[in-house]
């Protein structure tokens, strides 16, 4: 998958990992092997990480940019 994750919404992550995911089902349940869809494999899984990052950013900034706790 060529195109730039980042550049998405979350709407439009989810329907392309809805997309991605119901091909490599299909691919699987046709008997295709775990190396075959080695591809269809990755891209969910970039999908997946993009979207669970883009839901949870503040487990993913740099700690010197979060704002200090406990500071009166």
């Amino acid at each position: 998958m060529k195109k730039d994750l980042w550049q998405l919404n979350l709407e439009q992550l989810e329907a392309l990992y809805s997309e991605e995911s119901k091909k490599l089902e299909t691919r699987l349940l046709s008997g295709a092997s775990w190396d075959e869809v080695l591809v269809l494999r990755q891209t969910v899984g970039e999908l997946s990480t993009v979207i669970y990052k883009k839901l949870n950013p503040a487990h993913f900034g740099h700690p010197a940019e979060q704002a200090r706790r406990g500071v009166d």
